[in-house]
């Protein structure tokens, strides 16, 4: 904070928020952003083409979500099982993002599991299995068409082989990316993955170190070349909604790559931002065996999220204390 309170020509606003906002840490600035990458949703197009669907809007809803995977999950070939499905990798987490769900507390001391938001996304995700019947699909499906969605880092998507152009090729059909859909108590976010610069607390050259680091995060040519030499996204506002982007993201053919700049920028101004707290990892993995059991049971959903709250703010309790 110290440092950039004294350099007047540094000015956070030239960056996206929620990447900025990573590196913050109990109301102090510790890092500088240097490449994102949001979540965003991939959608297979000729399935739906197929199925006579329209392409989700932008500001499209778990309502729709659901109804897209329900009218295109069917069973093609006859023999009974279904082969042709409508989402693969959607998890709890990205429901809790579109819903508006703050699930940990800024120091990681205590988790809030009992919110109504959370109920409504547990619920949602139940439903939304209930769908395949059983049938656990992957990212494999998706890869040989038989998928309509699936979630995907923006980074995963610029290294998904073989990338950008020659995939609809490969993989025989064509596809798009949109915003995640809305939770029924949030909106289109999603969580952003932010490459962080810092600088150790010790080291003796800390004006030298303060200005390397603002080179590589604000200065415009060097993250211009994020889009050549990365898979990340620019943070910042002017390059990555810039008209040079596509230009990156299309390679020397200026083929169209089928994506939506609007879309990309959208994403990362708007993204929920991943919590910093020591064990947070550990803190996410309690989490995810809280919502299988609650999904796989049978018990009151409500009285399940209290017992798994309480365990996990013990859990929490413990760490902090060690």
């Amino acid at each position: 904070n110290r440092l950039m309170e004294k350099d007047e020509d540094f000015s956070e606003e030239i960056f996206y928020a929620p990447a900025f906002a990573s590196g913050t840490y109990e109301e102090r600035q510790y890092a500088l952003p240097y490449e994102c990458a949001p979540r965003l949703m991939f959608v297979n197009k000729t399935i739906l083409d197929a199925e006579g669907i329209s392409m989700p809007e932008e500001d499209w809803t778990w309502d729709d979500f659901y109804r897209i995977c329900k009218a295109v999950t069917r069973d093609l070939n006859g023999d009974g099982t279904p082969d042709q499905f409508g989402v693969t990798g959607y998890t709890w987490a990205d429901a809790f993002d579109s819903n508006g769900v703050t699930l940990f507390g800024e120091r990681g001391s205590e988790c809030c599991l009992t919110d109504g938001k959370v109920r409504e996304a547990i619920l949602f995700m139940e439903k939304l299995e209930g769908i395949s019947d059983g049938y656990q699909v992957t990212g494999r499906d998706f890869d040989l068409g038989k998928v309509v969605f699936q979630p995907m880092l923006f980074s995963e998507y610029r290294a998904y082989k073989p990338y950008p152009l020659s995939i609809k090729k490969y993989s025989g059909f064509d596809w798009e990316c949109i915003s995640m859909p809305a939770g029924a108590s949030g909106s289109n976010k999603s969580q952003l993955d932010t490459l962080m610069l810092a600088m150790n607390e010790n080291t003796s050259h800390m004006q030298t170190a303060w200005e390397f680091m603002k080179l590589l995060s604000s200065d415009e040519r060097i993250q211009e070349e994020i889009f050549d030499y990365s898979e990340g996204v620019s943070v910042l506002k002017e390059v990555t909604e810039s008209n040079n982007t596509i230009k990156h993201l299309g390679g020397s053919s200026g083929e169209n790559t089928g994506f939506n700049l609007k879309i990309l920028s959208n994403a990362v101004s708007d993204a929920a931002v991943v919590p910093r707290f020591r064990n947070y990892e550990e803190a996410v993995a309690e989490v995810d065996k809280a919502v299988a059991d609650i999904i796989s049971g049978n018990a009151n959903i409500s009285t399940q999220q209290i017992i798994w709250e309480r365990k996990i703010n013990t859990f929490l309790k413990n760490r902090t204390a060690e």
